[in-house]
């Protein structure tokens, strides 16, 4: 692991990394909550929102807008600030249908602790955690 000489500094950075990354984690997280509450609605009501076309076509929009912004803006926002590499994305996809099981890397907002390349903190736990271990 990387060694730091200021707690404070890689803080400041594993901060900055974390408040960055927020943008995509609310996005992903409405957009769960959003079908959670059509696939509730649907279940109780026999009917949910997103059958109304107007309601369609807003999600729809804002999901595409949304992912295209998202694939643009994670890594450029998750480069290193020790070694200014950027990271390998996290997101990982298992599909599976009649006769094929499918695999494939994407991109996650809900990055690594570490980073991949020189293995520097990346997230305030982390920074906690070399510190911790760190004699005095």
């Amino acid at each position: 692991m990387k060694k730091l000489s200021n707690k404070e500094q890689a803080m400041y950075f594993a901060r900055r990394i974390q408040k960055r990354m927020l943008i995509p984690k609310i996005f992903f997280i409405s957009i769960v909550c959003i079908l959670s509450v059509a696939t509730i609605q649907e279940i109780v009501m026999q009917n949910n929102f997103l059958k109304k076309d107007i309601f369609l076509i807003m999600f729809t929009i804002y999901w595409v807008v949304g992912l295209l912004l998202c694939i643009v803006y994670i890594p450029i926002v998750s480069i290193c600030p020790y070694c200014h590499s950027f990271q390998k994305m996290s997101g990982k996809s298992f599909g599976m249908d009649g006769s094929n099981l499918t695999y494939s890397k994407g991109i996650s907002p809900f990055g690594k602790d570490y980073c991949t390349e020189c293995e520097a903190p990346l997230s305030p736990k982390a920074v906690e955690h070399i510190y911790s271990q760190m004699p005095e």
